[in-house]
């Protein structure tokens, strides 16, 4: 998994594709985390911290733990800790 924290553009998606067809990656996917409100079940495709749909801060995330998008919250303690030190890499970073 490529964790970002934002979604790049379609040309970057396709190079970053691109380079990972020449590397002979069996896998690969991008990672970026998705905001579900746990007030009103709003998901938003951006990081945030509250809902743009009904204000609250009562917000969980969705993310990759092994393939799949699953709640954080949902995640098994250990893997809750694993999460909390991923790093998800800027647009500058890349």
């Amino acid at each position: 998994h490529m964790n970002l924290e934002e979604h790049l553009s379609k040309i970057q998606y396709q190079h970053l594709l691109r380079v990972a067809i020449q590397e002979g990656c069996n896998y690969f996917t991008f990672n970026i985390p998705n905001t579900v409100c746990n007030v009103c079940g709003h998901i938003d495709k951006n990081n945030l911290k509250t809902c743009p749909k009904c204000n609250s801060h009562d917000i969980d995330y969705l993310t990759r733990i092994i393939g799949y998008m699953k709640r954080v919250s949902n995640f098994s303690q250990s893997r809750q800790l694993e999460a909390n030190k991923r790093h998800y890499a800027t647009i500058s970073q890349l």
